[in-house]
């Protein structure tokens, strides 16, 4: 008999086993738990309650603590006493005058009717019979409007408690009947506490960073830490080191991310990649990973402008957070916490999930090495004392410094008028890496608001993909001539363009090209990243021939003359 307890025990889940069994015990909530404390010691108890919040913050937890001190045999003020018949009954589950109705799997007008015909019965040992409706706002129109007349004149033994983790679905109805506690997510300072409070009557040893690293991967949730405290307390170790947590748990501390926050922000391309690979071998999810680093560049970006932070960090963790902040100009984290968000946006998309991460590494460790020197002369920009050359013959190399012999062309002699327009053109056109950002950070934005407006558009967009910004001119590249045509209609492109400025707030159009017209007309490959940075490597001779950029542009061949 002693060995079947001992296996049952064995066999309920850590947040099962640990559950509240008097309002004293529930961690959080105090906003809630003051009130419901008064009402119960004073008798002010309403016949229906509404608990809205994110799941495994307590709803239920408090609702049948509720249920069991309302019936209690020797109430102690607020609390139940925990010893008599019908707490024992209610701990156990077994009163027959504490109903759950789960809603998702009851949501249907019979079952509320059902509810009705049961519910003018009086309880069968307590003072009241308490009905606990989870999760009903899966219930159906016409359940709602069955439930709505039992609580309007519910009978005076009964009493509701509805739960709810979205309370926009939940009819004003329903909503104006009862009474509304507004449930929060647990902090990890809370979390820790709880999960430490296990620990001491589980009699387990484990490090205070490893309780941290799973409180702060519980997102808000009790019962998510309890449950991953479960899998890490399993491997029944003698003491569980962080780095059990890790391995269980397939995340990474905070330790490893600042690392990899410092090699970042020093712009260590080797160092970062090798971490990188170092957390794929692990096993680690990479957006797990990606959350944590924007996590902690919001802690850092966030303390050093107000001097604190909402995250809970250990000591070691915060005194290098401190000195990053320190040692680093904000407007670096603002960048970094852009570059990681859109990182994980694109993660959805790609086949090789580490490829976002690593563009953003090369990205911001590369800027230095893609900056040129400011008294550089353009290489498509015709120096204002050669205007009146006939020929070139050496010229420096825009890279090295060392002079090259540059190809022999004839340029025409311009006069004041023609080369002050040429000069505007060229102004005109200059490449806009500040807009082309803008324009992806919204583009998945962009494609949603597209897709509700025209569908049809959505397999044309996927298939032109931006590459390059001149001036105001946003050119993508596609290989089909099917999609450059429909873009191409007025009416279609004009609409999308209009979308686009009201997204990024400045005037831009929109230009399709085919992957054969690319080299033509200068444009780089399209990629995710601003293509700019790799394009501004290699300096491209100008074709200065517009016959051909025409006919790269719009088409055909050239006939005769």
């Amino acid at each position: 008999m002693e060995n079947t307890t001992q296996s049952s025990n064995q066999e309920r889940t850590l947040y099962r086993k640990h559950r509240p069994q008097a309002l004293s015990d529930v961690s959080g909530q105090e906003h809630i738990l003051v009130v419901i404390k008064n009402a119960l010691s004073e008798g002010k108890i309403t016949h229906a309650y509404l608990f809205s919040g994110p799941r495994g913050t307590g709803k239920t937890t408090i609702a049948r603590i509720m249920a069991k001190r309302l019936n209690c045999s020797s109430p102690q003020g607020s609390e139940p006493c925990g010893s008599c018949p019908q707490c024992i009954a209610f701990q156990n589950k077994a009163s027959l005058d504490l109903i759950e109705i789960d809603a998702a799997s009851n949501r249907g007008i019979d079952e509320i009717r059902a509810l009705k015909d049961r519910i003018s019965l009086a309880p069968t040992a307590g003072k009241y019979k308490v009905y606990i409706i989870d999760e009903v706002h899966m219930l159906t129109k016409e359940a709602f409007n069955a439930l709505l007349k039992t609580l309007e004149e519910p009978p005076s033994h009964a009493i509701f408690i509805l739960a709810t983790t979205e309370l926009h679905k939940v009819p004003e109805t329903i909503k104006s009947r009862c009474q509304t506690f507004i449930f929060r997510r647990a902090t990890t300072e809370q979390l820790i506490n709880r999960l430490k409070k296990i620990c001491l009557i589980e009699n387990v040893e484990i490090e205070d960073s490893a309780i941290s690293l799973i409180a702060s991967h519980s997102e808000g949730c009790f019962r998510d830490a309890e449950s991953l405290l479960g899998q890490v307390l399993s491997m029944q170790d003698t003491i569980i080191k962080i780095s059990d947590v890790e391995t269980m748990l397939g995340v990474i501390g905070f330790k490893e991310v600042q690392i990899f926050v410092e090699n970042i922000l020093t712009k260590n391309v080797s160092g970062s990649l090798q971490q990188l690979r170092r957390v794929m071998e692990r096993g680690a999810s990479l957006r797990r990973f990606t959350d944590d680093i924007t996590r902690y560049l919001r802690a850092v970006a966030t303390f050093s402008v107000a001097q604190n932070h909402s995250e809970s960090f250990d000591n070691e963790v915060t005194e290098k957070l401190h000195n990053h902040a320190k040692n680093f100009s904000l407007e670096s984290f603002t960048k970094l916490l852009r570059l990681f968000l859109r990182a994980k946006s694109e993660m959805r998309d790609v086949t090789y999930e580490e490829l976002p991460l690593e563009l953003v590494i090369m990205e911001w460790c590369g800027e230095a090495q893609t900056n040129k020197p400011q008294n550089l002369v353009a290489p498509n920009v015709v120096p204002q004392q050669n205007a009146q050359a006939v020929a070139v013959g050496k010229m420096a190399s825009p890279i090295m410094g060392a002079p090259i012999i540059a190809k022999e062309k004839i340029i025409p002699i311009l006069n004041g008028s023609q080369n002050k327009a040429m000069t505007e053109q060229q102004n005109s056109m200059a490449e806009n890496p500040e807009l082309l950002e803008k324009v992806m950070v919204v583009w998945a934005q962009f494609m949603e608001k597209t897709g509700k407006l025209n569908p049809l558009l959505i397999s044309t967009l996927e298939a032109c993909k931006p590459c390059l910004v001149r001036g105001n001119m946003l050119y993508m590249i596609t290989e089909y001539s099917l999609y450059k045509e429909r873009l191409g209609d007025n009416q279609v492109r004009e609409s999308l363009e209009d979308l686009l400025v009201s997204l990024i707030g400045e005037k831009i159009l929109m230009r399709v090209a085919l992957k054969s017209e690319a080299a033509a007309l200068r444009l780089p490959e399209p990629k995710m990243v601003n293509p700019v940075i790799a394009f501004a490597e290699t300096p491209v001779a100008v074709n200065t021939n517009p016959t051909s950029d025409a006919l790269a542009v719009l088409g055909g061949e050239l006939v005769g003359g």
